[in-house]
């Protein structure tokens, strides 16, 4: 009993938020994602992205966008061309004078794989709608690719660690 008490008291003094599990229509298949209860649903995505997005602090703190894609194609993709569009991701943010990771990272769930690379944006002040920092790269149920962007400003760090944490504990059922 103690324990648990202590554990509570823990959690909620480091701002931890109650997930529920939100379960989502995508061309990939259903996606089922720990929805923490401080994110909101976005209504709209940025850049005509189609998918699922979540924000906090009305989209000025922290964005997490899933994007999907409606024209896949022939054969899907393999984890070798995932990772090469992530590459080609990174080395886009670095022609924007955007610094990058160096190396990909890897995230993977219970039936997904997937590569992102760390953005940041030289800007101090970016514009509305941007993020100074951003996790960005591309996931792959089996061979059906989605993208994701978590992107952050100044007090979204710990939002963005958790929209990464829910990341790698997504669902996908396979269509």
């Amino acid at each position: 009993m103690l324990k648990s008490v202590w554990v509570a008291v823990v959690l909620f003094a480091s701002g931890y938020a109650a997930a529920a599990e939100n379960h989502y229509s995508t061309p990939v298949g259903t996606v089922i994602v720990d929805v923490d209860s401080n994110w909101s649903e976005m209504s709209s995505l940025p850049d005509g992205l189609e998918g699922i997005g979540f924000q906090v602090d009305n989209g000025k703190t922290m964005q997490f966008v899933l994007g999907t894609f409606k024209d896949l194609p022939a054969g899907g993709i393999d984890r070798g061309t995932l990772r090469a569009l992530t590459n080609d991701l990174r080395r886009s943010h670095a022609q924007e004078k955007f610094a990058v990771s160096e190396e990909l990272m890897t995230v993977s769930g219970s039936n997904f794989t997937g590569y992102y690379c760390l953005a940041t944006n030289p800007a101090s002040m970016p514009a509305p709608g941007r993020f100074k920092y951003q996790y960005t790269g591309f996931v792959s149920v089996g061979s059906n690719p989605m993208m994701f962007v978590i992107g952050w400003n100044s007090g979204g760090k710990t939002a963005a660690d958790r929209a990464l944490a829910t990341l790698n504990r997504m669902r996908i059922k396979d269509r």
